[in-house]
């Protein structure tokens, strides 16, 4: 079995890197990406600005490589994912983080799993420090 799978990942090729997944809350994880915001229908219904729904405009974080992210085998919102491209940044109202769009940005924090109409990517980022990346 073991030499079937050295064949396997032989045969890819190189420049395979193989990567663990990321773990949610409590670890803390640094992620690079691009910020992008983005407007999406809130409450009431969460589903159109243009039929009075409330615009929400949240930060997220484009990732130049798929991320997967796992937890413990019981937790029922920190889902385990994988192929994740896109993270929504949530910052605490009283944090002195700044997010400038279109900028390349390495994030720390703690990731956990969406759980409310607000959250629109299935993983999100609890911001501690926003660097710029190169």
């Amino acid at each position: 079995m073991r030499r079937l799978l050295l064949a396997a990942l032989l045969a890819s090729g190189p420049g395979i890197a193989m990567s663990a997944c990321l773990s949610y809350e409590p670890t803390e994880v640094t992620l690079v990406g691009v910020v992008n915001f983005k407007t999406f229908a809130g409450p009431p219904n969460y589903e159109s600005i243009a039929s009075g729904d409330r615009a929400e405009r949240v930060a997220v974080l484009e990732l130049k490589e798929p991320v997967c992210v796992r937890g413990k085998s019981a937790d029922l919102i920190n889902e385990p994912r994988d192929g994740i491209m896109t993270v929504q940044l949530v910052i605490i109202s009283s944090s002195p983080v700044t997010l400038v769009e279109g900028r390349k940005v390495a994030v720390t924090g703690t990731l956990f799993g969406s759980h409310t109409g607000h959250h629109r990517t299935p993983v999100l980022l609890q911001v501690r420090v926003v660097k710029d990346a190169i």
